[in-house]
């Protein structure tokens, strides 16, 4: 499931087996991954619709996350794709019971904080994966 904003607020969200999908297809290095996404019959509040896809495709640049009305677009280079898969592997995987707070929400920010971290488009969009038990 994700959602977003017309501010161009982004959250996808999905259980471990959802995110183990994503990996797989992401790692199979197709030229272009399309995932159709759930779409609840509730409200996306605090946000302001669905998204419907996600579009991942490869090419030479940086990683960049844009959305084209209720598609969320992906797109880079294999290795920078690699360090995406690579940050919502550390989501799925990291026990964050172990971390002692109950009000610890499993999630994680993909945005650009500066050019040292270097796989992230300074025109992308922040984006949080969420990490859900319920869904």
């Amino acid at each position: 499931m994700g959602r977003y904003s017309e501010n161009d607020a982004i959250s996808v969200e999905g259980d471990k087996l959802a995110y183990k999908r994503l990996i797989k297809s992401l790692e199979s290095f197709n030229r272009q991954v399309v995932f159709n996404l759930h779409i609840p019959k509730v409200s996306p509040s605090p946000y302001e619709n669905y998204l419907t896809i996600i579009k991942i495709t490869y090419n030479g640049n940086l990683l960049l996350i844009q959305r084209n009305n209720s598609i969320l677009q992906i797109s880079g280079s294999k290795t920078h794709v690699d360090n995406l898969i690579a940050n919502i592997k550390v989501l799925i995987d990291y026990d964050f019971n172990s971390a002692g707070n109950p009000y610890l929400h499993p999630h994680l920010h993909i945005e650009y904080l500066g050019d040292d971290f270097g796989f992230l488009s300074s025109s992308s969009l922040p984006l949080i994966l969420v990490l859900r038990n319920d869904l």
